[in-house]
């Protein structure tokens, strides 16, 4: 074999002793000095030309975009050494790609794109260079900040050629797009709706399309910052990356102090004990199948998702015990999927009372028979709350009864969620100590339970008002 040079550097065709062409190509990058050895460093990789592509241009583009895809890997080669000999030096954007790297799998239903999109905020500001062992809440603060400024850009494209007509005259679905693109469906089907999409994801959609990028996107915003949804998802994002620091043993604490102020997507409408009341009254005329489900979550302060996954084994009637290891969760344009809790703390075992108890009894009475009418048996590794039809609920669709109910019967607007946070200000109002109620809940620290949990109820200010009426009164005697 026999080695010539294509005039691109650091490529080598690969050809027969008699000069024939193997459509093979050897690709070697180079990447700064290695400080022990004093050596380049240095990787060498064979790639093989598909045989779709010919012409000597498409040869160069695919040669240049397989060199920069080695130089990535060495790259990221070089940064997992160096975080892994000395972990205290390692920078915020090179934490943030790690624990992508680790975490991607729990990550995947917010997108590939979403990620890479907050990736990019972070590597195109002076906070992605900081070591993280020296980050303070401070600069968290002034990097939400910066996030904030009118100046900030960010790029997104709006198509400005009718996609759907293009899929049809290439007879494409959505789902054959996505997968000839590399891209979600739902990056796909919002594209095709009219909505802008990141930079990264425009141009693999032009290129898929075979399109030139300008002629079938166009910039679709000015300057502007970030919106507070957005911010509030990045914020998220670094709790997460800290926290893997911390578990790899960087630093020793999260850097990020909890905002105790609630942005508007935290707020939520709780019921207390009188309106409790009123809500189980109305259920008396509801199905059994969503009359469980709802004083259960009222009952016990469970997710709807942790809910909604329990198996029947996860239920210990002699005991009284309740076993929470997974959650259920409606991804974008897909199916229902299964997965680990929100947080490893929420992996819990919990007392349930003689109420809930029973109240499950009457449920699996109804179950049986059900099942016995379907020809079905009921094992212990199925889902054990089903809808009339024997199928195991989603926590959307449970979602959407409920709020149904709500107007139907005329209540304050209330959600599932806020069936948790009603459980939870109950609880507290009736002497249920805060770290006890964190590990009922699944909190990873008392303070969440504190400063998002807890609701100031009627019947508590009520109390609060006869007991001052009475220190009042001692004081004008």
């Amino acid at each position: 074999m026999n080695k010539k040079p294509t005039g691109i550097e650091g490529i080598r065709e690969i050809t027969t002793k008699s000069g024939e062409s193997t459509r093979k190509y050897e690709i070697t990058v180079t990447l700064g000095y290695n400080k022990q050895s004093n050596k380049q460093n240095r990787i060498s990789r064979t790639v093989t030309l598909p045989k779709s592509i010919k012409r000597k241009y498409d040869i160069e583009e695919w040669l240049r975009a397989q060199k920069r895809n080695i130089r990535n890997h060495l790259k990221e080669y070089l940064e997992k050494i160096q975080f892994e000999n000395d972990p205290k030096i390692i920078t915020v954007y090179n934490l943030a790609k790690q624990t992508l790297d680790n975490k991607r799998h729990s990550l995947k239903y917010k997108g590939k794109d979403w990620y890479d999109y907050l990736l990019s905020i972070i590597a195109n500001s002076e906070f992605g260079n900081f070591q993280v062992a020296k980050v303070t809440n401070k600069d968290i603060i002034d990097f939400i900040a910066y996030l904030n400024e009118k100046e900030h850009t960010i790029a997104k494209y709006k198509p400005i050629i009718d996609l759907q007509v293009m899929l049809i005259e290439k007879n494409w679905t959505i789902a054959e797009a996505a997968r000839k693109s590399k891209l979600s469906e739902a990056t796909i089907h919002s594209v095709v709706k009219g909505n802008s999409v990141l930079q990264n994801s425009a141009e693999k959609i032009a290129s898929t399309l075979n399109i030139p990028f300008k002629k079938a996107f166009a910039l679709a915003n000015s300057k502007k910052g970030l919106s507070e949804k957005t911010i509030f998802e990045i914020r998220k994002f670094l709790v997460e990356i800290f926290n893997f620091a911390v578990k790899l043993g960087t630093i020793e604490e999260c850097p990020i102090i909890p905002d105790v102020k609630k942005s508007k997507l935290q707020k939520f409408t709780v019921y207390d004990e009188e309106e409790c009341k009123i809500l189980i009254d109305a259920l008396k005329d509801e199905e059994i199948c969503h009359r469980t489900v709802i004083i259960f979550l009222l009952e016990t302060g469970l997710r709807i998702g942790e809910a909604v996954a329990l198996l029947h084994k996860d239920i210990d009637f002699t005991t009284k015990m309740l076993h929470i290891d997974k959650t259920l969760k409606r991804i974008r344009h897909g199916g229902v999927i299964e997965n680990t809790p929100k947080t490893e703390y929420s992996i819990r075992d919990i007392i349930i009372s003689d109420a809930t108890i029973k109240l499950l009894n009457e449920y699996l009475e109804w179950k049986k028979n059900l099942f016995s009418q379907l020809g079905k048996n009921i094992i212990p590794d199925d889902r054990f709350f089903v809808n009339t039809l024997g199928n195991p609920w989603a926590p959307d669709s449970m979602g959407k009864y409920f709020s149904k109910f709500i107007k139907k019967n005329g209540l304050k607007p209330l959600t599932l969620h806020g069936l948790r946070h009603s459980f939870a200000s109950i609880a507290v109002a009736n002497g249920v100590e805060i770290p006890v109620l964190q590990s009922v809940l699944g909190h990873s620290k008392p303070s969440i339970t504190a400063n998002y949990y807890l609701h100031p109820l009627p019947s508590g200010m009520k109390k609060a008002a006869k007991t001052m009426n009475s220190v009042y009164e001692k004081l004008s005697e």
